[in-house]
């Protein structure tokens, strides 16, 4: 007869080139605004500052959770003798095939689970495999997601503002040092003069944001419609 072998235990895998990236944006994003922003604008816009201040708070926070805790991994059998018994069960009731069974956990699949071969485990009412922090988003921790991608649209609805604001001061100080610029207008070429790391976090947070407000209201339409990404 063939032999069944149980599985071990995995921790998830090591956190992935996009994991890394997402990790050192955000960094530099709360490195420019701590640095420069905060103090520039602190008096002129109190409320926008203190509001960016706290979405950044939890935005780091939520994606270190993410990041960290358990998605929804199914329990796998403790013993060749428990899934010899799920398979039996199974079997008896006509339900032993892909939809129900795991060969690779070999467990039963309750609904809405799906085995993630990126984590070669089974998640519980499985969303997506999220490349961005590098584990899968589902039943433990779809919440946090979603309170991780609202977070983000608050950074970047208050980061944004702050950083066009600061970035006109930095016109208004270079207005002097330079009148022309290589393919930009003297506004732009004063900006990045001015303030450079700003201007292209501006850029780069304004091209960021398009995506992320689709991800937002994609997650968001599948949630009041009760379905799953994967789904």
């Amino acid at each position: 007869s063939a032999q069944i072998s149980i599985p071990n235990e995995k921790s998830l895998p090591e956190t992935s080139f996009l994991a890394y990236y997402n990790y050192s944006t955000l960094s530099i994003v709360t490195g420019i605004f701590f640095l420069f922003i905060f103090p520039n604008q602190l008096r002129s816009s109190p409320i926008s500052v203190l509001l960016c201040s706290g979405s950044l708070f939890v935005t780091i926070a939520s994606l270190y959770r993410l990041k960290r805790a358990d998605p929804g991994q199914l329990a796998l059998p403790r013993s060749k003798s428990e899934s010899d018994a799920t398979v039996s069960k199974l079997a008896d009731d006509g339900k032993f095939d892909k939809r129900h069974f795991c060969t690779t956990c070999l467990i039963r699949k309750p609904l809405r689970s799906k085995h993630c071969k990126t984590c070669d485990r089974c998640i519980g009412k499985f969303d997506h495999h999220c490349p961005w922090v590098n584990n899968c988003v589902g039943f433990h921790n779809h919440r946090t997601f979603m309170v991780y991608l609202y977070s983000c649209i608050a950074v970047a609805g208050t980061f944004l503002p702050l950083a066009w604001s600061y970035l006109h001061s930095a016109v208004d100080q270079n207005i002097e040092r330079l009148s022309s610029c290589f393919l930009l207008t003297d506004q732009l070429c004063r900006a990045t003069v001015g303030a450079p790391a700003v201007f292209w976090i501006f850029c780069f947070g304004s091209f960021m944001t398009i995506w992320l407000l689709m991800l937002t209201v994609t997650q968001t339409y599948q949630i009041l419609r009760n379905l799953t990404t994967n789904e």
